[in-house]
């Protein structure tokens, strides 16, 4: 999905509360297009925090939401990576 962050907008970076409830939107609207299983729309969250990468000098949040409902077992933890300002860097199944 292509969001323009409100975070970005005021020109503040997002709470903790505020990346959870973002990154379960972007699955709401990822099951609505048909890119991941409804069982998502029941995911819990496995860890959300604020994490350095080595290749970068910025943190980022990194929400990670779990399904052991999906049927792919490969599948069961999706990580949302975000700009501290709620810009979507990356999304995957494998945390990397």
């Amino acid at each position: 999905p292509d969001h323009d962050s409100p975070w970005v907008k005021e020109g503040r970076e997002m709470r903790k509360d505020e990346a959870i409830t973002y990154c379960k939107e972007l699955v709401d609207e990822l099951v609505a297009e048909g890119k991941l299983d409804k069982s998502w729309l029941k995911a819990s969250v496995k860890k959300s925090e604020k994490q350095k990468f080595e290749d970068t000098e910025h943190l980022e949040w990194v929400v990670i939401l779990y399904n052991e409902s999906e049927p792919n077992p490969d599948h069961h933890s999706l990580y949302f990576f975000l700009s501290l300002y709620g810009e979507v860097v990356g999304a995957n199944f494998t945390g990397e």
